[in-house]
């Protein structure tokens, strides 16, 4: 298949995705600008410990949207950043890596038409 079959499928895909599983939320640029988009939400909880020992349950959600409906407030360096915000459900979460050297965000299936941005709603003990 060709990376354009490739692209069409995963439009296709994530077009039938929206009907089922989106949810409107708004991506906060750091300094201001917002959007509110469909994205598909997940959320996944990790346990790690702070500085002292003490142990953390974080809350964290990654949301696939397409990349061309966010672009326009991807001020600067034209991604995600850590410190931009995402709002679901009248929650805010901080966008955030997964763990230490990770990016903010990934391409989600070929073409890079879908970004998964990952956040953290912040640690609970």
């Amino acid at each position: 298949m060709t990376n354009t079959t490739h692209q069409t499928g995963l439009t296709r895909l994530f077009a039938r995705l929206q009907t089922k599983a989106t949810a409107t939320v708004t991506y906060n640029r750091r300094g201001g600008s917002s959007v509110a988009v469909e994205a598909v939400p997940g959320s996944a909880e990790h346990q790690g410990s702070d500085e002292f020992g003490f142990p953390l349950l974080t809350d964290s959600r990654s949301f696939v949207c397409e990349y061309a409906d966010i672009s326009g407030v991807l001020t600067g360096s034209g991604e995600p950043e850590r410190g931009d915000t995402i709002t679901h459900d009248g929650v805010t979460y901080e966008v955030l890596p997964q763990g230490s050297g990770k990016t903010v965000w990934d391409w989600s299936g070929p073409g890079r038409v879908l970004i998964r941005i990952y956040t953290d709603k912040g640690a609970v003990v």
